[in-house]
């Protein structure tokens, strides 16, 4: 039995640098993980309570230009152009549906301008009546018309 610990004592010494230098990689091994398992844990807990608080912003979508700068030019003064010969209309494609109820509308404000424009008529009439007997009172320019739209 003395035999036996001293032969175990022998082989203990023999692989005393090996085993301080496994021990000492395994203890750092364990520090390492314990550490990153704490940071993404507390990681975690910081990442749901910023989402759970956090004020939401307003959605923004970019557009990707598919044109090079000489095409986008060529657009740009085209458009220009366009611009100079229809005077700020806009031309855009109508379905069936809204070219007949514009045409309704129209038909409906064509007879209320027609209305108007007899009663316009009428009191120009009635204007230019009451500022010849005025101008002999007072000047021209104080008569001046009103009209009514």
């Amino acid at each position: 039995m003395s035999q036996e610990k001293v032969d175990k004592y022998k082989k203990e010494k023999k692989n005393r640098k090996k085993n301080l230098k496994k021990q000492k990689r395994h203890h750092a091994f364990t520090v390492i993980i314990t550490t990153l398992v704490v940071l993404l844990f507390c990681g975690y807990i910081g990442w749901s309570v910023w989402t759970k608080f956090k004020p939401e912003k307003e959605e923004t979508t970019t557009f990707q230009n598919k044109y090079t700068a000489e095409e986008l030019q060529s657009i740009l003064q085209a458009q220009t152009a366009q611009a100079t010969e229809t005077p700020s209309e806009v031309v855009t494609e109508e379905s069936s549906t809204e070219k007949k109820s514009k045409k309704k509308n129209k038909k409906k404000s064509n007879k209320e301008t027609e209305t108007e424009a007899a009663t316009e008529d009428s009191n120009k009439s009635t204007e230019s009546e009451s500022d010849t007997e005025q101008s002999g009172e007072t000047s021209s320019e104080d008569a001046t018309p009103t009209t009514i739209e």
